[in-house]
């Protein structure tokens, strides 16, 4: 049993509630976050997506064949350009530590069951990307319901980065699929105990 599952015990509950399928993803934010990417909330963003992702393939000398690819949002997240993406991790100890640098007195952890999103979506399991190609999910500008995937990082790292890819409905993902996402506010014995377990190297 790890440090966080040991101490955790609202995260475990939160866990066990998803009821899921053995893959789980976290995200560290505040009480009041909505799981929607500011992409969303700039307007007329989908209307103008098109526009902002040849802006960005311009900038970098990239021609437009490259404009429908999931590979070139990641690699716009990278650079800060508003995307439809939200970024997640498999580490409870990555998310506790985005919770608390916010500094807020309401700090929370975000946990997905990314196989059981993917399934409203029949794509059976999180979708893999591989550089320049996309395949199952070619066409997500024309999806309505957010999918789960994971790409390769940019660098030779051989890590591999997790997000939510965000459809046409312009409502969150809590909002959309509640049964998919559980949300766990951390007490201030909860952060207490965060922090010691990232300053005393026992996360690592």
């Amino acid at each position: 049993m790890s440090l966080s599952q040991h101490y955790f015990l609202s995260i475990d509950n939160a866990i066990g509630k998803l009821n899921s399928h053995g893959v789980l993803w976290f995200r560290g934010h505040t009480i009041d976050h909505t799981l929607l990417p500011v992409f969303y909330k700039v307007f007329k963003a989908l209307e103008n997506e098109g526009q902002l992702i040849e802006k960005y393939l311009q900038l970098n000398g990239e021609g437009g064949n490259n404009a429908n690819n999931i590979s070139t949002l990641v690699e716009m997240h990278h650079c800060y350009f508003p995307t439809r993406l939200l970024s997640w991790t498999t580490s409870i100890h990555v998310a506790l530590f985005c919770a608390l640098v916010r500094e807020s007195p309401n700090a929370c952890i975000f946990i997905l069951d990314p196989v059981k999103l993917n399934n409203y979506s029949k794509l059976g399991g999180v979708v893999s990307i591989s550089t320049g190609g996309d395949g199952r999910v070619k066409n997500f500008m024309q999806n309505e319901s957010p999918i789960a995937i994971s790409s390769d990082t940019p660098d030779s790292s051989g890590k591999t980065e997790l997000f939510t890819i965000h459809g046409t409905n312009t409502h969150s993902l809590q909002e959309q699929f509640p049964n998919c996402i559980s949300k766990v506010v951390l007490t201030n014995d909860d952060k207490n105990i965060a922090w010691d377990g990232i300053i005393s190297g026992k996360w690592l």
